[in-house]
């Protein structure tokens, strides 16, 4: 911490009365006459820890960061709509997916059960034909048969 003035370099009191002001921000000294205020306010800033005093420098320091700050936030605040509209698109479009995947489900769970019954009917007409056939061949092995039983009296009789 300095005990100069920064405006003139002189020690910080003059006869023995504190005539300087310490800026908050950057602590640096600076005499009343050079900052323009009189001497009974320099004693009020001196003995008062709640009361702030900013010198010019550190003033326009914190206009300028305030103007950056308000400016950082302002970006912030647009990046995040940019950030906002992206993500509802993209949910817009995964929702519309979604639904024609419900669609094509829908699609495909109808063309399955077309498919079951289409293979219940061909089951059963499979088994119809299997029984006609079945039934043709036993008929005919019937006919073979008894044919062959007619024939064997007949046989039997020559052979003796």
């Amino acid at each position: 911490m300095s005990t100069k003035c920064v405006k003139c370099i002189a020690v910080k009191t003059i006869d023995g009365v504190n005539q300087t002001v310490k800026c908050y921000h950057c602590e640096y000294l600076f005499h009343a006459k050079y900052v323009n205020i009189d001497e009974e306010i320099v004693s009020i800033l001196n003995s008062e820890n709640s009361i702030k005093w900013f010198c010019e420098k550190c003033l326009k320091a914190q206009d300028n960061t305030k103007e950056l700050v308000k400016s950082v936030v302002n970006n912030f605040h647009e990046k995040i709509e940019e950030i906002n509209i992206t993500v509802q698109t993209q949910l817009e479009t995964i929702k519309t997916m979604i639904t024609k995947n419900d669609d094509n489900l829908t699609v495909l769970e109808k063309q399955d059960i077309k498919m079951v019954d289409e293979i219940c009917n061909l089951k059963s007409d499979l088994k119809a034909s299997w029984a006609n056939i079945v039934e043709k061949n036993i008929t005919k092995n019937v006919e073979i048969i008894n044919n062959q039983v007619q024939k064997r009296p007949k046989d039997f009789e020559r052979s003796q």
